[in-house]
């Protein structure tokens, strides 16, 4: 068990761990307005990935508490303070690779406007950290809930060749990453999407190596 180790206050902290999530982060990560409650909600985020990042919360834990903790975290994303709003892009990243297929298509849906909005942050490193968790929320996805999350699926293409396009090489190859991911769901759909902004990008670079991942997976153009 991540909490187990030589110090007893460590053992003694991990028995309190669900009331210090429920009892004392969760209702500090909901809003209210004003400075002092987004510092308060800042560090309740900060709180958060601590115990996420030092394993103290093992994936067991992660599971049982998606359900109060997910649609705040979804919230603080929004935050005026970039260091809150990478965070929580990891916490969310967290979340995805943890529960991975077993998201529900609806809360999928719920998940990825929000990853996207962060796409366009201000901050370089909020951008970077959207990117890699759009990478896990594509993982999410089985065969099931393919067919049903079409639509968005369809829609993040189009919103990530325009990201392909950006003018800092760092968030293009990220996004590259993304749609590498993402390509496997719908081959055919992102081809002709590629197809179709070709001309439109100042440069074809990132398209044409986005092409070739794509038949190097075994994906052949159709005669049609």
């Amino acid at each position: 068990h991540p909490c187990k180790g030589p110090v007893w206050m460590t053992r003694q902290f991990c028995n309190y761990l669900e009331i210090v999530i429920k009892d004392i982060l969760a209702p500090n990560l909901q809003w209210h307005g004003g400075r002092t409650a987004a510092a308060i909600r800042t560090t309740a985020v900060s709180c958060l990935w601590a115990l996420i990042y030092s394993k103290l919360l093992s994936p067991e834990e992660t599971l049982n508490v998606e359900q109060l903790l997910l649609p705040k975290i979804l919230a603080t994303l929004d935050e005026d303070s970039k260091m809150t709003r990478s965070l929580s892009c990891q916490i969310v990243r967290v979340f995805l690779e943890v529960i991975g297929k077993q998201f529900e298509p609806d809360k999928l849906a719920a998940i990825y406007p929000e990853l996207l909005k962060r796409l366009d942050d201000a901050s370089h490193d909020v951008r970077l950290e959207a990117a890699k968790a759009l990478a896990d929320w594509f993982r999410c996805i089985d065969d099931d809930k393919k067919a049903l999350l079409r639509s968005s699926i369809e829609f993040l293409y189009q919103e990530l060749l325009v990201g392909l396009d950006d003018p800092n090489q760092s968030i293009q190859l990220a996004v590259l990453d993304v749609l590498k991911e993402a390509g496997v769901l719908y081959p055919d759909l992102l081809v002709e999407q590629i197809k179709a902004v070709l001309h439109k990008h100042r440069s074809p670079t990132y398209l044409n190596l986005l092409l070739l991942h794509i038949e190097s997976t075994g994906w052949r153009y159709s005669k049609s």
